[in-house]
């Protein structure tokens, strides 16, 4: 249904290797890797992500993993062992949690996520159970194989390395990677990493809108490229029943022939102009000349001029007329 190709001034990218009807679904996926944010890991289940049954905002003591001194939490025990198996909670990922739980304090909300997903990759790399198996092994390397090969100069990925790389292997009790592999793998989490939300009803941001509730990769939904005009959409039933709840469903938006590229949004199709500009060549180093953002600029320019041109003359007054 969809192939990979090289797509002029993009890079690699799916399109559509038939007809593909409006409606249909194009792509079935797991992740190959997902984190809980640091917020919220006493309130989302770290191996299914569905939200836990909690008591003032803090899980029941049932749920927490005393190993790890609660950094990670379980909606039951089955979850907790298929964790333990799976490398969502194995046991060098669990201890090096608690080690980094009590450095946490000490970082900014955006950098503990940084910790947790490091701690997940290279756990994954590192840990005998998992890693020396070839399913898992594949996992981190399909994720070292997505975009980009190499991190651009000075990126931010940089810099946060230069503080979480020395935290990381401080945890694991050894070193897991150099630190250029440290920046390869914040480069590839910031242009690779789908948002999985939490439901409305239970956990919304200070402005109202819905919150983050973890982290997850999937590596051929992650070649879609954007646009503010997409094509196809996610869809995702993650509070769901069933054993197949991180699965993501990407259907298209229109009826699309054969050779079209598939194209998503990376942001809520609602964002303003000024904001996905900014955020496109601020994350991910390009600037959109999709036909949505061409014509948004010329309104926003037509509006300038508009805001810009003097005001047209008052008309003269008439002269009161003399009465003799």
């Amino acid at each position: 249904m969809l192939t990979e190709v090289d797509i002029p001034g993009k890079g690699r990218g799916l399109v559509a290797a038939r007809d593909i009807r409006a409606g249909e679904t194009i792509l079935v996926e797991s992740p190959i890797l997902a984190y809980v944010v640091d917020e919220t890991k006493r309130l989302i289940c770290a191996n299914c992500l569905r939200v836990l049954p909690n008591d003032g905002g803090q899980a029941l003591p049932s749920t927490s993993c005393n190993a790890c001194d609660g950094q990670s939490s379980f909606c039951s025990e089955g979850c907790y062992t298929a964790a333990c198996n799976s490398g969502a909670h194995s046991p060098l990922l669990c201890r090096t949690l608690k080690a980094l739980g009590g450095v946490m304090h000490t970082l900014s909300p955006e950098y503990r996520d940084l910790a947790r997903f490091l701690a997940q990759a290279y756990c994954l790399k590192m840990d005998e159970h998992v890693a020396s198996t070839p399913v898992n092994c594949s996992r981190y390397a399909a994720f070292m194989a997505l975009t980009p090969a190499a991190p651009p100069p000075g990126c931010e990925e940089e810099q946060a390395a230069q503080i979480l790389h020395p935290l990381i292997c401080t945890a694991m009790g050894g070193n897991p990677g150099d630190i250029l592999e440290t920046v390869a793998l914040l480069r590839k989490d910031t242009e690779n990493t789908y948002g999985v939300m939490a439901p409305c009803s239970s956990m919304t941001t200070a402005e109202g809108g819905r919150q983050v509730r973890a982290n997850a990769v999937y590596p051929l939904a992650a070649r879609l490229n954007h646009s503010c005009m997409p094509n196809v959409a996610r869809f995702d039933y993650v509070d769901q029943p069933g054993p197949d709840n991180l699965r993501i469903y990407m259907r298209a938006l229109d009826h699309l022939p054969a050779g079209t590229e598939l194209v998503q949004s990376y942001f809520p199709i609602s964002t303003d102009h000024a904001t996905r500009r900014e955020r496109l060549r601020s994350i991910y180093g390009f600037e959109c000349d999709c036909g949505r953002c061409a014509h948004e600029a010329q309104h926003e320019e037509d509006s300038e001029e508009e805001e810009e041109a003097p005001p047209p003359p008052l008309p003269k007054k008439a002269e009161p007329k003399l009465v003799e």
